[in-house]
């Protein structure tokens, strides 16, 4: 019966030191990101169990320091995890190509004009991408017209000519992102 008595301390030993350090799984918030190339957002991991490591499964799309801040690099998806000990947990992060750092400025921002007139207005992308193409409309094609005229690098030129009398919005956006307008207005009168 000792010996009986012995097994049952033994174990009852081993399980009260199971429950005494249970395994914290490796939570991270927020679950998921999305960034556009270049933004960064931070990570953290619930409970305070340990330090952990943090590692990028595709750092040629977004990095990680050993904080948890996250870098946007390139266009596309990857999973950055957690890792303590054998455990780890990871959020999913997807990166938007940002095209520029601000809207097309145009120049000049007025035109008023007569009709029959013409006058050069440009466009120019802060941040945009070498050879970023602009698409140029109007409004309202009876009061003015636009046609693109010349474009270089992240500037494009465009030539407005007055057909009726009125006012309207001359609008440069972006090709790869026709979200990012920049406008002027116009104003045409009669001779």
């Amino acid at each position: 019966m000792r010996n009986r008595c012995l097994g049952l301390a033994v174990f009852a030993a081993a399980g009260c030191n199971d429950l005494a350090s249970p395994r914290e799984p490796v939570v991270v918030s927020p679950e998921s990101l999305q960034l556009a190339t270049g933004d960064t957002a931070g990570l953290l991991v619930a409970g305070t169990a340990g330090s952990v490591q943090w590692k990028s499964a595709a750092p040629t799309i977004a990095t990680v320091t050993s904080s948890g801040l996250v870098t946007a690099v390139a266009r596309g998806e990857t999973q950055i995890w957690a890792i303590r000990g054998a455990d780890s947990g990871a959020a999913r992060v997807r990166v938007t190509q940002r095209f520029c750092i601000s809207d097309p400025a145009v120049a000049p921002s007025f035109v008023p004009l007569i009709a029959g007139e013409t006058a050069l207005v440009e466009a120019r992308g802060t941040g945009c991408p070498p050879s970023s193409a602009f698409t140029w409309t109007t409004s309202d094609r009876s009061i003015a017209t636009v046609t693109l005229t010349a474009t270089e690098a992240t500037r494009s030129i465009a030539t407005v000519t007055a057909r009726g009398e009125g006012n309207v919005v001359i609008s440069a956006s972006l090709v790869a992102d026709p979200t990012v307008i920049g406008t002027v207005a116009v104003t045409v009168r009669k001779p």
